[in-house]
């Protein structure tokens, strides 16, 4: 099943997308998240700049700053 292909997407929850800039498949994920947003679902996107595919499991390393914002903000 590939929701892209859905005739009604309007029943589904808010979506939080993290997008690396490299990933060859940024474009269809942006077509999914465009999808939503035509079917009035909110969505967030945030694409990490010069990222590549699989870069979460190197988040801290790529991104010091943010990793210790998110890990300060997990603990309020």
């Amino acid at each position: 099943y590939n929701p892209r292909y859905a005739t009604n997407l309007k029943n589904l929850p808010n979506a939080l997308f993290h997008f690396a800039e490299l990933d060859p498949l940024l474009d269809p994920a942006l077509d999914y998240a465009n999808l939503l947003l035509k079917n009035e679902i909110n969505v967030e996107i945030k694409i990490y700049p010069n990222a590549p595919h699989g870069f979460i499991s190197s988040y801290k390393e790529l991104y010091p700053y943010e990793s210790e914002i998110a890990l300060n903000d997990s603990l309020i």
